[in-house]
């Protein structure tokens, strides 16, 4: 590497993979967390909104592009397909779309030299000005994790879990975590000091996979209501995830003046998995969108059960061996029963349900000349129905308590513009933080999550995360109202001096800057970054790098 004493770190990010001020506030108020402490007296803070749904693949996707998922077409870690029955293709999601539409390439076109560290969706690593290491989800090898190649060479450690590593104890998981943001820390810290860099992005992940594996040992209440055992000594991992987080950021910032730009964020927040069902399918039913085949329950319910028990033994390491060898046409038919749709009559159905992440469903309609036996004409048709129904599904109320079982229901085009938003649902719903999406197809309307499904993953995210950010020009001790993921790329290039794209969706955040710096620094606009068709076929994944994804990715319950 080169060194340089008088190069000076221009932009900093670092990400808190699922933080969430549910937990900062109070720690930071104990005194528990100084530097994001600092950072919010010396800079300005609030909520940061994530993508819909709120899920690691389709956030980070439009953090890097400042472009909502229907215009990078990233939805999931799997292509999303509702004109399927099946609902979605077996084509694991990379970096191959994103490449070349980034802030990475913006800023290198722009002859800054920067460093990627871990930020989720760039595998493979591609070239940019500087360095990159690939976040997950990766394969065990490191082929194609690092640019430039040459730059492997220097690392002496890993910055991915190979797949194996979720099925370890959850002691050994705990360390392991720690150790990664361990090494995280220490690479972007020697860049800092090594790099000649003008901007460094790094995320951090413990904070996130704690909050899935331990939520109901940090709070008491919830764990509680479970009725679960609980293990003592698991209630202070996620503080004590924080409190390395904030000691990460500390050092890293040891090493950054007041000239540099600091953002510290989030791609969602994190709370308490939802503790209740809502049966989307079953509601369509009784309300004669969804028509069941009837006489067929017990067939359906014994092939369901036997696609399980495949699904598990293709789990293992032999399973996944076989998987490979087994016919598409047998893998999507096994979905359906998995999903619980192989009973639903498609010529007589009009919608149904479509599984999103938690704490978003959808709804699609069957549309004719779309799905294989659409039944509904598009057009007025089509629009009457949405209307309909997304009219009726807000008013729907847990039978038992009254509550209501939605935030806010949406069209597709309420969210997403672009070339890939086809592969939303024609409806989608948010709903309220204590239910999910459950897979029956006739009432009850609501029933409760079985306690044992939350022993291992017991907490989920939520729509909104956190950013703060430091910097000569930001606004000193200033809460920031209503700030979006997207709005990170344009802000980013805004306070570096530089253009936005035309067709970022993203906003620029001017009210985290001082009034001299906005008033001395207008907005310049250029036109749209050159957006050549999708290219996910650009980079294919060998059958072993396929494996130990799908292997890494299922046993986070991703899969």
């Amino acid at each position: 590497m080169n060194t340089s004493s008088n190069h000076k770190l221009k932009l900093l990010v670092i990400g808190l993979d699922g933080a969430t001020w549910d937990v900062i506030k109070p720690m930071a108020a104990r005194g528990d967390l100084p530097n994001l402490a600092r950072l919010m007296e010396n800079g300005s803070h609030g909520d940061l909104q994530s993508t819909i749904p709120p899920f690691s693949p389709p956030a980070w996707a439009t953090f890097m592009t400042g472009l909502n998922p229907g215009k990078h077409g990233i939805f999931g870690f799997v292509n999303f397909n509702p004109q399927s029955y099946s609902q979605i293709e077996s084509r694991l999601v990379t970096s191959s779309p994103l490449i070349g539409h980034t802030i990475f390439d913006i800023l290198s076109q722009s002859n800054f030299r920067l460093a990627v560290i871990s930020v989720p969706i760039t595998y493979p690593a591609w070239p940019i000005n500087g360095y990159m290491v690939s976040g997950e989800p990766c394969p065990d090898n490191q082929e194609h994790m690092v640019y430039p190649e040459s730059f492997a060479n220097s690392l002496t450690r890993h910055y991915a879990f190979p797949s194996t590593f979720w099925s370890q104890p959850n002691d050994k998981i705990i360390e392991g975590i720690h150790e990664m943001d361990d090494s995280r820390t220490e690479l972007a810290t020697q860049l800092i000091l090594e790099g000649n860099l003008d901007a460094l992005f790094v995320v951090l992940g413990a904070t996130d996979r704690v909050q899935h594996n331990f939520w109901r040992f940090f709070d008491e209440k919830f764990g509680s209501q479970l009725g679960l055992p609980h293990e003592k000594k698991y209630g202070s991992v996620i503080p004590e995830t924080y409190q390395r987080a904030d000691e990460a950021i500390g050092r890293i910032l040891s090493h950054v003046d007041d000239n540099t730009l600091v953002f510290v964020i989030s791609d969602h927040g994190g709370g308490a998995a939802a503790t209740k069902f809502f049966h989307t399918n079953a509601w369509l039913e009784e309300q004669g969108y969804l028509h069941i085949i009837q006489g067929r329950e017990g067939l359906v319910k014994r092939s369901r059960g036997t696609a399980l028990a495949l699904r598990r033994f293709l789990d293992t390491p032999l399973g996944s061996r076989l998987r490979s060898l087994l016919p598409s046409q047998l893998i999507q038919q096994g979905r359906m029963l998995v999903r619980n749709i192989a009973q639903i009559d498609w010529s007589q159905t009009r919608a149904y349900r479509f599984p999103l992440f938690p704490p978003a469903e959808g709804i699609v309609i069957n549309l004719a000349g779309r799905q294989p036996q659409g039944i509904v004409q598009s057009g007025n048709e089509y629009e009457r129905l949405r209307d309909e129904i997304i009219e009726q599904v807000l008013q729907l109320k847990d039978p038992i308590t009254g509550e209501h079982l939605l935030q806010q229901a949406y069209t597709r085009e309420q969210l997403y513009n672009g070339p890939f938003i086809e592969r939303a649902p024609d409806i989608v719903l948010i709903l309220k933080e204590n239910f999910t999406g459950g897979t029956e197809l006739q009432m009850p309307l609501v029933s409760k999550v079985d306690p044992a499904t939350l022993n291992k993953v017991n907490g989920e995210h939520r729509m909104q995360g956190i950013l703060l950010a430091r910097g000569r020009v930001i606004k000193k001790n200033h809460t920031l109202i209503g700030a979006k993921l997207v709005d990170m790329a344009p802000t980013f290039l805004y306070s570096l001096g530089l253009p936005v794209s035309q067709d970022m969706d993203g906003t620029i955040l001017k009210d985290l800057f001082i009034s001299e710096f906005i008033e001395k620094n207008s907005v310049k606009m250029t036109d749209a970054l050159e957006r050549v068709e999708h290219k996910e076929a650009d980079f294919n994944l060998s059958p072993e790098e396929e494996e130990q994804i799908e292997d890494f990715l299922k046993r986070l319950g991703y899969l």
